[in-house]
């Protein structure tokens, strides 16, 4: 049992985050102060849940306390409820006190960290998925840790004139 609504009031709203399942539909029942309807018009209950994957960095900065560069991700499968890309920096990979947002609207996989952001006391960039609802709560996440084994100098040359 979600609630009642009275008569002239056609919606109801339920928080973003209500755990449902192992619930797959809503039922509808209609009631006067003598009866409630027997047989409830019934609706689908359609959750989505988009995250990204793939989490890549390609830093350009060469001091390891900063961190500009380019973050880029795979989409999920599903983009017809997503508005927006949101990458925070944080201490943690569940996303525990994170940054501010830098945010791009789907369609655009990455984001460019300006040069010279200090990385301060975080520890991994976090991309979540927005809708028009809610933003998601667990994040897709890359340890810096796991950025910066994937550094690698190329096109490197040495003059000896000795």
């Amino acid at each position: 049992y979600f609630g009642t609504i009275p008569l002239d009031t056609d919606t109801f709203t339920l928080p973003s985050d209500t755990t449902l399942p192992p619930l797959t539909h809503f039922l509808v029942y209609t009631a006067s102060s003598l009866v409630e309807q027997t047989t409830p018009t019934n609706h689908l209950v359609f959750d989505v849940a988009s995250t990204v994957s793939g989490v890549i960095f390609v830093g350009e900065d060469l001091n390891l306390q900063n961190l500009g560069g380019t973050v880029s991700w795979t989409p999920p499968p599903l983009l017809n409820c997503l508005s927006q890309y949101l990458l925070r920096f944080s201490e943690s990979a569940s996303g525990s006190d994170r940054s501010a947002a830098l945010a791009t609207s789907v369609g655009t996989n990455q984001i460019l960290v300006p040069p010279d952001t200090i990385r301060s006391s975080f520890s991994h960039f976090v991309v979540y998925t927005k809708s028009a609802l809610v933003e998601q709560t667990t994040p897709a996440a890359l340890a810096f840790d796991e950025a910066s084994l994937r550094f690698v100098a190329t096109g490197l040359a040495f003059a000896d004139d000795d």
